[in-house]
């Protein structure tokens, strides 16, 4: 979306991948040896307190105070960074529009996106990037991602950044970081597409792959603080801990108790929930399909929150169609480092003192911990790998 320069893919550290979510920040930072090959160096995530994820003011000052210290005491190297803000804050649409040369293009797309926006065009930064060309009644047409950015939320998070003393060297969008992760990290055939099933909190993503360039990608509404809140409705157990006993293992004899409580009504609602959210997934890939006619689809990928719910992955997998699999970053580093766990155990002492130095609402994970919530910030790490500088323009 917005980058200063590259890097070389040998014997560097690249820079620290900032995934701003609602729920939490992820931090990750990946380096390539003398060899080129590449390898981790450094996980950590800050949640979010619940009580200020709808202040925007209080979550920056939060940002401010806490991650400073995660910065200054973790295991990260450089003050170089690469963002990815907030998908509440940014308005990212995928639209096809008809083909036109030069400024004109350009001025067709602020045409076609103007209506759908809530400031002018004037207060927001807009970039595109073009990820394909179809027919339409005869006319050829351009498949456009569109990224807007409210230019007052783009500076805040800038200031933010500045006054940690890091630079900022890109500002891009989860989908790009999200397939150059697994493209990366796990290769995919070139010859077609993989589709990634970010189940948050908020809403569902739907990204569409081939390789590293991301080919059509849609937000839809429905995210699991819904089912978690009609769970909690019903049950009259508190939202966050519904959450938690889903997403969770059975540790004790009373979380087991609670998990039975709601089982039958978090089955009941779920399916209601996955109804939805299948027809609308499965309007996108249809769309794709009739847009991309000669790029098959390979698998489904889940990512987000909600892939730590195996029970949820499955039916909606079946529901699909398509062969699936978790996006287990931890799982993928250990197909290209082998065997990694000595960096794990010289990691040790680091992470006991980042869990004592970050604060008390902080964890930090190591490579080892099955997190399914860091493929963006590794993604964003690894972005600088081939920023896709020749596709996005600024009008």
């Amino acid at each position: 979306m917005w980058s200063r320069n590259k890097h070389k893919t040998a014997d560097t550290v690249f820079p620290i991948g900032v995934d701003i979510g609602r729920t939490a920040v992820k931090l990750a930072q990946f380096r390539a040896d003398a060899s080129g090959k590449i390898v981790p160096r450094a996980y950590a995530i800050l949640p979010i307190p619940p009580e200020i994820r709808g202040n925007v003011t209080e979550r920056v000052r939060f940002l401010v105070s806490r991650l400073g210290r995660m910065f200054e005491r973790g295991r990260f190297q450089s003050r170089n960074c690469v963002l990815s803000l907030p998908p509440t804050e940014m308005f990212v649409r995928h639209l096809r529009v008809p083909k036109r040369e030069g400024a004109a293009q350009q001025v067709a797309i602020r045409q076609a996106i103007a209506s759908e926006l809530t400031l002018p065009l004037d207060e927001v930064l807009l970039r595109h990037l073009v990820v394909g060309e179809v027919y339409e009644g005869g006319e050829l047409c351009q498949e456009v991602l569109v990224v807007a950015v409210p230019m007052m939320m783009f500076r805040v998070y800038l200031d933010v950044f500045t006054r940690l003393g890091l630079r900022v060297e890109a500002i891009t969008i989860e989908p790009v970081a999200l397939a150059r992760c697994f493209t990366v990290l796990h290769h995919r055939p070139e010859h077609c597409a993989t589709v990634y099933l970010d189940l948050g909190a908020s809403g569902t993503k739907v990204t569409i792959a081939k390789g590293d360039n991301v080919l059509f990608h849609r937000l839809l509404k429905g995210g699991s603080e819904g089912l978690d809140y009609a769970v909690s409705q019903a049950t009259r157990i508190a939202q966050q801990e519904v959450h938690l006993l889903n997403m969770k293992p059975s540790g004790s004899a009373l979380a087991d108790e609670k998990k039975s409580m709601i089982e039958g009504e978090f089955k009941q609602w779920r399916s209601l929930w996955m109804t939805g959210i299948e027809r609308e997934i499965g309007k996108s890939l249809r769309y794709f399909s009739s847009s991309f006619r000669n790029v098959p689809l390979d698998r489904v990928v889940f990512v987000g929150g909600q892939s730590r719910n195996q029970a949820i992955c499955e039916e909606l997998a079946k529901r699909l169609r398509l062969p699936a699999q978790l996006g287990n970053v931890g799982m993928m580093l250990q197909e290209v480092l082998g065997d990694w766990r000595d960096l794990a155990r010289k990691s040790q002492s680091w992470i006991g003192k980042m869990k004592k130095t970050a604060g008390a609402g902080a964890q930090v994970y190591d490579i080892l911990e099955e997190d399914y919530s860091m493929a963006v910030s590794s993604g964003l790490s690894l972005y600088a790998l081939n920023p896709q500088e020749e596709g996005l323009h600024h009008e």
